[in-house]
């Protein structure tokens, strides 16, 4: 099982192997969120490949977190994520299904 690091920095990540066996980088280093039609398309390249029971990280710009996990939810509805806990120093495992986050209208 892959795990798809959201940006590539110089967090220690090691922890999050207890959950997979290799890292694949999303983005690295700074990257322009500005440009969003450009970053929509570099994003979905990168995460092509994602399959069924890989696991999305969350590190870096909370525009690359959020665009990474929808698109991933518009394909699979059900995302495994790695979530770092400050307290504990390490990774813990969540699901984010689709349904259960939809905003209804009154």
């Amino acid at each position: 099982m892959k795990i798809y690091v959201t940006n590539q920095s110089n967090h220690n990540l090691d922890d999050a192997l207890r959950f997979g066996d290799e890292f694949v980088y999303v983005t690295e280093g700074k990257v322009e969120v500005f440009k969003t039609d450009n970053l929509i398309n570099s994003l979905r390249d990168q995460l092509k490949d994602f399959e069924k029971g890989d696991l999305l990280l969350f590190t870096g710009n909370s525009v690359i977190c959020s665009l990474c996990l929808s698109m991933l939810l518009t394909k699979f509805k059900i995302v495994k994520v790695l979530i770092f806990n400050n307290l504990t120093t390490e990774y813990v495992l969540r699901q984010i299904d689709v349904s259960r986050i939809s905003i209804k209208e009154d």
